[in-house]
């Protein structure tokens, strides 16, 4: 969150600076802080700019650099009336008006804007409707200092943070940035060592979101991909990073002869209505090397089978159904198994068809007399 930290550099020293220089009838003056303006007189037209010169351009202390300050300007007893009569004072590329700073005559005049200062600081007067400066101040430019940044905070999340691809496949990669601390970004980026997985995902309000997905294209070797978030708020010390990492592991494509079979029968059946769909899976390890991690995945959750490893030139099956069929089906089933040997990834496939409304034929039965 936001806090201001109060400097020794205050009021009172203001107050201090001008009345002490303005006794002695010095031109200008700068106690740390504190630039004193001695009574100046400044003619031109309304609403033109003019450097006030003395103090022209002056040097801001080394620890005050790249602060973001309190900048206030103060006068005691101002004697003439100038409307609309503005001091602006620019600092580090960027400027604070202080307005209508001879609005009234006589007491204090007093006002104030914030400022992230650079290694130099001027003063600057915009002249009001009658074309006139013709005042003394001190201007203090950093009162206080303001901590513009709180607890900045990112989180990068990357599903799956470990996969498996054939040699020359795809990895898919699903990316989440959140903003997790009390301080809103002007810009968040992530950079990957995957090209195709870097992002600019720009301004994130506090709690906010934004993912996206990315692909790593033709794989050929293991990748330990690196995704790293890095976010900046109006302030630019205010910033966050975070850091994300993913695995990826290439698996050889299957070359044998083929190493799977799987084979489902009844390849096509009728049901009834409501009726139940049975079939008989086989699967067949017909290639040259021992498998295992031997599964059958299927549309019909039932079928989903783990069969483990197989060795060559084994089979093995299992009975299934599709409960309460209402509507034809089309099921069908994947058997995926990993050689022992080169970790190649192989993978056989079969499907069935189930129809609805077509009971079996009545059973005739014939008598001989």
């Amino acid at each position: 969150m936001r806090r201001i930290r109060s400097t020794t550099r205050g009021v009172a020293i203001l107050f201090i600076v001008w009345s002490v220089m303005m006794a002695i009838g010095a031109a200008v003056a700068q106690e740390e802080d504190v630039v004193v303006i001695p009574i100046t007189v400044v003619r031109g037209d309304p609403g033109s700019i003019h450097l006030i010169d003395p103090p022209g351009v002056v040097p801001v202390a080394a620890d005050r650099v790249g602060l973001t300050c309190l900048v206030a300007a103060e006068a005691a007893n101002q004697g003439s009336v100038h409307p609309n009569t503005d001091l602006i004072v620019t600092s580090g590329g960027s400027s604070v008006v202080i307005p209508d700073v001879e609005r009234e005559a006589g007491g204090l005049i007093f006002g104030e804007g914030f400022l992230t200062l650079g290694e130099t600081a001027m003063i600057e007067v915009r002249l009001g409707a009658d074309g006139v400066f013709s005042g003394g101040f001190a201007v203090g430019l950093c009162r206080e200092i303001i901590e513009t940044c709180g607890d900045p905070a990112l989180s990068i999340g990357v599903a799956p943070g470990d996969q498996e691809v054939v040699a020359g496949g795809d990895a898919n990669f699903d990316v989440t940035v959140t903003n997790t601390g009390d301080e809103p970004f002007l810009s968040v980026n992530v950079d990957s060592s995957i090209a195709a997985c870097d992002g600019s995902i720009g301004a994130m309000a506090l709690g906010a979101h934004s993912s996206y997905t990315c692909t790593a294209t033709g794989v050929t070797e293991d990748l330990a991909a690196t995704f790293a978030a890095a976010g900046t708020g109006q302030d630019p010390t205010c910033a966050a990073t975070a850091n994300a990492g993913a695995a990826v592991t290439v698996l050889q494509a299957c070359n044998s002869n083929p190493a799977l079979t799987i084979t489902v029968v009844p390849g096509d059946q009728d049901v009834p209505d409501g009726g139940d769909a049975d079939f008989q899976v086989t699967v067949t390890n017909t290639g040259d090397e021992d498998m295992v991690g031997v599964a059958v995945d299927s549309s019909v959750a039932a079928c989903d089978n783990t069969i483990g490893a197989l060795a060559v030139g084994a089979d093995t099956s299992y009975a299934c159904k599709a409960v309460g069929v209402e509507t034809d089906l089309n099921v069908s089933f994947a058997v995926t198994g990993e050689g022992v040997t080169q970790g190649a990834l192989c993978s056989a496939s079969d499907d069935a068809a189930a129809r609805v409304g077509n009971p079996p034929p009545p059973t005739t039965t014939t008598t001989t007399y």
